[in-house]
């Protein structure tokens, strides 16, 4: 499913992942992923954004955000997500 996912929205297709529910959150995990290998940054931040929304917010996500960010430039974005790792401790 998610192999299939990503490149339709590389080309523009809206997420129609949006409604999945909270359950699917490893879904959402293979999905930020995804967009690190791809490069695709601002798709990369709707997902943590989503993520953030739903109340996830393991370390893993984070620090794969935090990369994500880091490797595009985005390093305000980085800084913040950083600091959310350092008040969760």
């Amino acid at each position: 499913m998610m192999l299939d996912m990503f490149p339709l929205i590389n080309k523009g297709i809206p997420l129609e992942v949006l409604s999945l529910p909270l359950r699917y959150a490893n879904v959402w995990g293979a999905l930020l992923s995804a967009c690190r290998i791809h490069k695709n940054i601002h798709v990369g931040n709707r997902v943590w954004k989503k993520l953030l929304d739903m109340g996830i917010s393991d370390c893993g996500t984070h620090v794969l955000t935090y990369n994500i960010y880091r490797e595009a430039g985005w390093e305000a974005n980085a800084k913040q997500v950083r600091s959310r790792i350092e008040e969760k401790g």
